[in-house]
Formats: structure tokens, C-alpha cells, sequence
């Protein structure tokens, strides 16, 4: 009895067969890998959001009080000890004088500017921090560093900055007398000069791509007003 073999259409049937599979699994693992890395992506962009929005409600928490003279007493100056601004917004950037460990004063600044990267030129949010302020002279060179950074910055003023976000715009509100106003206002203005705002708004309109897009808005309340949202 001969035994029988395969035919040679049975075998090319049987490759065909074997490469669609192969095919299909290889289709179903790369599509698994993109989505695997797009979520990935989506998750890191999301993390950098948080830390940055942590960031920037840590400065808020920790900025001086503008209407009490200690601890933010800086040396150096004439007369009674002076106090430092907390906080001024210039349409360009908000700098706040905060406490870091222990007494340690620094001017921290935030704003935007377009930055070149390898996939081209974006937006992006900056946070930028002094070195440490003892004086009345050093805090108001901080200061005004604070202002042409967020204007024309030198690369040392570059060095001292981190990007956090890809943007398009962003805003800036105080919250004082029940209502929400433009710090550049008459109002806002007012605030600026004397003590701290109740509250803070921030608005960012997210660039495409920045996951999750869209606008972001963040309130900051002063604790001692019930805490933060």
C-alpha cells in the first residue's frame, strides 16, 4: 500500500494560510505596541501637567505675606526692616518672593516664550528661580531679574529656567472684594500694591499634541481663606 503525500497546491494552500496568520499576528502586536506607547505618552504628558500645576500651587502656598513685615524682613535697608512683594503680575510674567527650607527667600518667576526643539519651534510655559535673597539689595536684583527674563533673557537667565508645558496662551485672574479681576486692572493693580490676592486663576490653552489639549484652569485660594481648589 503506497502511503500518500501532500500535493503541491495543498502545500502552497497551507504557506498562504500559515503567512496570513503570520500576517494577522504581526498586525495585532504592532497595533498593540503603538497603542501601548501612545498610552505611555498620554500618561507622561499627563504626569507633567500634575507636577507642574503641583509646582506652581507650592510657590502660591509658600509665597510671602506682602501686609506683615516678618519673616520677610530683608536686611539692608533704611529705617524699619522693609518687606519684599509677593506677588506681580506685568502681563509677561508673575513673580512671587516665597519661602524655600527654613528662612530662605528666592524670587520664582513664570511666563512663556518660544523655544526651539527638534521637532520645531512651540510655546512653552517657563519656571524660572533666583539664588537665595538675605537683603533688601539682593531681593530687589532678583526682582527686576525675575522681569527681563520673562523679557529679553540672557543665557544665564536661561539656565536658571525649566520648561513644563506646550502652550498657546495663558492667563492670569486675582481674586479680591468677591470677584475675579485682570491683575493689570485698576483693581488688580491695587491688590498688587498691597497685600496678597485671595486667590489666583490660571488659564492655559493647551498647544496640539500637549496631552489631554484643550483649556486648563486652575484656582489657588489662600489656605488661611479655606484652602485650595
Amino acid at each position: 500500500m503506497k502511503a500518500k503525500g501532500f500535493t503541491l497546491v495543498e502545500v502552497l494552500v497551507a504557506l498562504v494560510v500559515m503567512s496570513l496568520m503570520a500576517l494577522l499576528s504581526w498586525q495585532g502586536i504592532d497595533g498593540m505596541a503603538k497603542a501601548s506607547n501612545q498610552h505611555r505618552a498620554r500618561s507622561d504628558d499627563v504626569a507633567a501637567i500634575q507636577t507642574a500645576l503641583l509646582q506652581w500651587r507650592t510657590d502660591l502656598d509658600h509665597m510671602i505675606d506682602a501686609s506683615q513685615t516678618p519673616p520677610a524682613a530683608l536686611a539692608g535697608s533704611s529705617g524699619n526692616a522693609s518687606t519684599a512683594k509677593a506677588v506681580e503680575f506685568d502681563s509677561r510674567v508673575l513673580r512671587i518672593t516665597r519661602r524655600f527650607e527654613g528662612d530662605e527667600l528666592r524670587v520664582v518667576a513664570w511666563g512663556s516664550r518660544r523655544v526651539e526643539t527638534s521637532t520645531g519651534s512651540t510655546r512653552r510655559f517657563l519656571r524660572w528661580v533666583s539664588e537665595p535673597i538675605r537683603t533688601r539689595g539682593e531681593w530687589q536684583a532678583a526682582w527686576d531679574l525675575a522681569a527681563r527674563w520673562g523679557q529679553n533673557p540672557s543665557e544665564a537667565d536661561r539656565a536658571k529656567e525649566a520648561g513644563v508645558l506646550n502652550i498657546d496662551e495663558w492667563q492670569i485672574f486675582y481674586y479680591r472684594n468677591d470677584a475675579w479681576s485682570n491683575p493689570l486692572s485698576s483693581e488688580g493693580a491695587a491688590v498688587q500694591n498691597s497685600a496678597n490676592p485671595d486667590g489666583v486663576r490660571l488659564i492655559l490653552q493647551l498647544a496640539p499634541g500637549q496631552q489631554p489639549g484643550g483649556t486648563l484652569s486652575l484656582d489657588w485660594v489662600q489656605p488661611t481663606r479655606g484652602g485650595k481648589s
